[in-house]
């Protein structure tokens, strides 16, 4: 479990993927919270400015996320990005733009999850720019 993590800076409270392709089964991110002019990913910030990111999130839950900007529980920002969500649960993620995922380019794959309860000025679900 990572949970309530707190950050004012950039990138996500919780977990940082950068240039890598973890793989994550059955965890739970939770009540993490990026406060900050320009924060992302309360629960997960995925970058790839190196080298492409695509990480695999199997059976997850994201929940009580929060972020002041862009991507409650997930933000993935560059456009060689492929995300993976296979039954994953996003409940209860805040942001301004994308309470469970924003997708700041690249392909984000979801398949078989439920994004429910989410709260944001602009996709409460998903936000992609």
């Amino acid at each position: 479990m990572i949970e309530n993590g707190y950050g004012t800076g950039f990138f996500a409270s919780g977990v940082l993927i950068e240039s890598c392709s973890p793989y994550f089964e059955y965890c739970t991110i939770a009540n993490n919270i990026a406060n900050g002019t320009y924060s992302s990913g309360g629960g997960v910030t995925i970058t790839g400015f190196d080298a492409t990111a695509a990480p695999i999130f199997s059976n997850c839950i994201f929940k009580g996320n929060q972020c002041s900007v862009i991507g409650g529980a997930v933000h993935s920002n560059n456009t060689s990005n492929r995300p993976r969500f296979v039954g994953c649960l996003f409940d209860g993620n805040t942001a301004d733009r994308g309470a469970a995922i924003h997708n700041g380019g690249g392909v984000v794959i979801v398949i078989n999850c439920t994004i429910v309860n989410n709260t944001a000025e602009k996709g409460s679900a998903t936000y992609t720019t």
